[in-house]
């Protein structure tokens, strides 16, 4: 054994591997099942995986950065709002926080649940915590070594019969090098279960024996609803049987939509005044981190959603061209010029480049066409060389290159960008999720109109909130986009969710005007009416997702529309309360109209029923409003 394993060995008991197997070998032979794993396997395949997840959490590096930052430099310790922010009901309750640190290093929650939005820092938490396990700190007192499972390595795993839940069980039998022999002809006793069962106990027994803290990173990563249902049905299972080893999961906050069992679920707090100051020392050091963070304090950036990852594409622009922009979409647009303007500068030596005739706007536009034909045929963010080949053959012609450059133009792709990244022995990824659906949003805000075919709309929610967002009429292309084609459609909850959430990170700016103000209204009224006329989603859901990111655009509607302006055209038909509590209206055109919106009732813009909260247009005069509605 390496010295490595022989210094972590220490910590984990002189002969607990052997423990391990002796127990294992003990419970599968009840059911005729032989193990076939030995001590030295098992440390083996420990030492690889560990030696692996000391490697990925060591640095933070993306191709814009001059050079890798060491985790340790640049981590800084994040806050959690110990009930996450969708289930607030007050804005006191943001008060209810604590420091990550103590909830990842405690002892009073074995299973958690790690939520943020997109940028929050979840991974990079995760990276830190692996770095304090394997170097001898207090870490996670009660786990022994972290064990890693991305969920993105589970896209290319395949279900039997469709049965997803059992992949999660399959990747850990993998990691720890689990070799079960199962008997041609089963016992009696064994004919009630199956081979899905078994490795699940046996997966069981040797986490209880070893001890590990379970990391799973990434639930947003599995795009298919019935992949991530059945793996979070797995989830489930090892929940409610690990009481000596601990899972910590984490998710974006606007795509987590289950409850799980015997798992406490957290979110990440927005960075504070201390912490963003903390991250720029750490990044950029004492003499450029005072320039910097005037800069910052003087832009939209300076809120309280600004995010680690956000602001570490800032730090890392502000490295290279010592200024930072000011909106999202100009983080993404700069970063990948950056990409791209290295593209043929990436390494010392001279190389025959199928783009080296491209100017940076040509190249980002063939990225973009290559995001949007990935996204759209592949629905996830993991793709195989034999899908970029194919994505090649379809969009080749309209930049003017080669047929026969297509190989060459994707060993460039994977091996110098830095856009598309090797995530395993054939597939690849965009570098970050967020520059795959900005690029598919450069696309889609380019194209003459705004595409018909819903179908392939649906599942780009997040692509379609960032081209709101480039789009050079911001305002009428939220409207076109919501009232043109959402309105024709019973859009899915999910879908609904997403683009909102997506739709305030990234700011669009949008008009004072009347339009603006019924496109929003008339989204939100979608998504209540997924909500309430799906009963699978009440079985799900014990408060309304978008509650409080909603209550953020009371204030635009109000700029825009009174109380009067919709009383004018609407009357109230009913009334029922949403699983928070809180009140929702049920609203019907009259026959007898009135106002500013009258004319888009008679030109059938708006819907003939109208879903809203109340907290949602009330005035301040409540009662007053709440008598007319009456």
């Amino acid at each position: 054994m390496s010295s490595f394993f022989n210094d972590f060995s220490i910590s984990l008991a002189v002969d607990l591997s052997k423990q391990a197997l002796a127990s294992l070998a003990q419970n599968m032979g009840h059911w005729g099942v032989g193990v076939s794993s030995t001590k030295e396997r098992l440390e083996a395949a420990i030492e690889a995986h560990t030696q692996e997840v000391k490697a990925w959490s060591e640095e933070i590096s993306f191709r814009d950065i001059a050079r890798p930052k060491a985790t340790s430099d640049v981590f800084v310790p994040l806050d959690i709002y110990l009930l996450p922010q969708r289930q607030h009901i007050c804005k006191e309750e943001r008060l209810k926080s604590a420091s990550l640190s103590s909830i990842l290093n405690g002892e009073e929650t074995a299973h958690l649940i790690i939520l943020g939005q997109p940028g929050a820092g979840k991974t990079t938490a995760l990276r830190h915590l692996c770095q304090e396990m394997l170097t001898d700190s207090e870490a996670c007192p009660l786990q022994e070594f972290p064990l890693l499972i991305r969920f993105r390595d589970l896209n290319q795993m395949r279900g039997k019969e469709e049965d997803f839940s059992d992949l999660l069980v399959q990747r850990i039998q993998s990691i720890l090098d689990i070799s079960l022999e199962f008997p041609a002809t089963p016992s009696p006793d064994a004919s009630t279960l199956d081979q899905k069962i078994l490795r699940e106990r046996a997966v069981v027994s040797m986490l209880e024996m070893l001890r590990p803290v379970l990391l799973l990173d990434g639930l947003d990563e599995i795009p298919h609803k019935l992949k991530r249902d059945g793996i979070i049905a797995g989830v489930r299972q090892l929940a409610l049987q690990l009481e000596k080893a601990r899972i910590i999961l984490t998710a974006r906050t606007g795509e987590f939509s289950y409850h799980v069992e015997k798992m406490t679920a957290y979110e990440i707090a927005p960075l504070s005044e201390t912490q963003i100051e903390q991250f720029a020392l750490g990044w950029l050091g004492a003499d450029d981190a005072g320039t910097f963070l005037d800069q910052v304090r003087k832009s939209p950036f300076a809120d309280t959603t600004i995010k680690p990852l956000t602001l570490a594409h800032l730090c890392a622009i502000f490295e290279r061209v010592r200024r930072i922009p000011e909106k999202p979409k100009s983080v993404y647009r700069k970063f990948v010029s950056l990409l791209l303007e290295d593209w043929d500068q990436q390494r010392s030596v001279e190389r025959v480049s199928a783009y080296s005739d491209f100017e940076v706007d040509r190249k980002a536009e063939f990225l973009a066409d290559m995001a949007h034909e990935l996204t759209k045929s592949n629905r996830v963010s993991t793709f195989s060389r034999s899908d970029l080949l194919d994505t090649f053959l379809r969009i080749y012609a309209n930049y003017g290159l080669p047929k026969s450059d297509a190989q060459a133009v994707v060993n460039e792709l994977e091996t110098h960008t830095g856009l598309i990244v090797q995530s395993g022995s054939d597939y690849f990824e965009f570098s970050h999720k967020s520059l795959q659906e900005y690029l598919t949003a450069v696309f889609i805000v380019g194209l003459p109109s705004i595409p018909r075919n819903m179908i392939e709309l649906q599942v780009m929610p997040n692509e379609l909130a960032v081209a709101t967002a480039l789009s050079s009429r911001p305002s009428e292309y939220f409207y076109d986009l919501v009232l043109g084609h959402f309105a024709h459609f019973n859009l899915s909850f999910q879908f609904v969710r997403s683009f909102i959430n997506r739709l305030l990170v990234e700011r669009p700016d949008f008009e004072l005007s009347v339009k603006v103000g019924i496109a929003i209204l008339c989204l939100y009224s979608q998504y209540l009416r997924a909500w309430i006329e799906d009963a699978a989603q009440l079985q799900l859901f014990t408060f309304d997702p978008l509650s409080h990111e909603f209550e953020t655009l009371n204030a635009l509607i109000r700029e825009r529309l009174s109380a009067a302006d919709l009383l004018g055209v609407y009357e109230h038909h009913s009334s029922s309360h949403g699983l928070d509590g809180q009140e929702i209206w049920r609203l019907e055109q009259k026959q007898e109209q009135e106002g500013q919106l009258r004319l888009y009732s008679r030109m059938k813009i708006l819907p003939p029923i109208l879903w809203v909260r109340r907290s949602l247009i009330e005035e301040d005069d409540s009662d007053r409003m709440g008598e007319a509605l009456s």
